[in-house]
This record gives structure tokens, sequence and C-alpha cells, in this order.
């Protein structure tokens, strides 16, 4: 739903598919599945712990989403903060990289 919605508005404000959008949307769905299965992976560890089997599936996923929510979501904004000054760059990288080399030092 997610991705079809993306799609629609890539269409609306008139922005193509290349290899960075494609790219973007790659790296967003990788990190929706991770927090997913960190999330799920908690609540079936917790509803196997034998002071959890009596208890109902709601009570014990509450408290394991509790327990790692936060900490999948400041992972996330991590993520996004670490990829954010990429947005700042504006034109090809090529040229970038090829001054760079033309500076090194003489020997």
């Amino acid at each position: 739903m997610t991705l079809a919605l993306t799609l629609v508005v890539f269409l609306l404000y008139g922005y193509t598919l290349n290899r960075i959008t494609l790219f973007a949307l790659i790296f967003s769905i990788g990190i929706l599945v991770d927090d997913a299965i960190v999330v799920i992976e908690n609540i079936v560890r917790h509803k196997r712990m034998p002071q959890n089997r009596n208890r109902s599936f709601a009570d014990v996923a509450v408290e394991a989403v509790d327990e790692v929510g936060n900490p999948t979501i400041l992972a996330t904004f991590t993520v996004i903060a670490a990829i954010l000054p990429m947005a700042m760059v504006r034109g090809l990288m090529g040229p970038t990289c090829a001054r760079s080399q033309s500076v090194r030092p003489r020997r």
C-alpha cells in the first residue's frame, strides 16, 4: 500500500524512477521489514517465556513491543540522520570525486 502511494505521489509531482529513487525505495522497504522482524521476534520470545504461558497474547505483545519499540524507532532515526546530508548534495558525484583525486600531494 505504501509503495503504491509513493508511486502515485511520484506521478503527481512529476518525479521519475531512476537509480537513486529506486535505491531509496528499496532501502526504506528494507528498514521497514527489518524493524518488523525485530518486533515480531521479540513478541515470539516473550510468548515462549515460561512466566508468560498463561497470559493473553495481547498483554504479552504489548509488553514485548514496549521493550523494543523505542530503540527500533531511534535506530531508524539514526539511519535517516546519517543519510539525510546526501539530500543536500547537488549535481553528479563524479566531478566531485574527480576533483578530489587531482588535489593529491605530489611525490
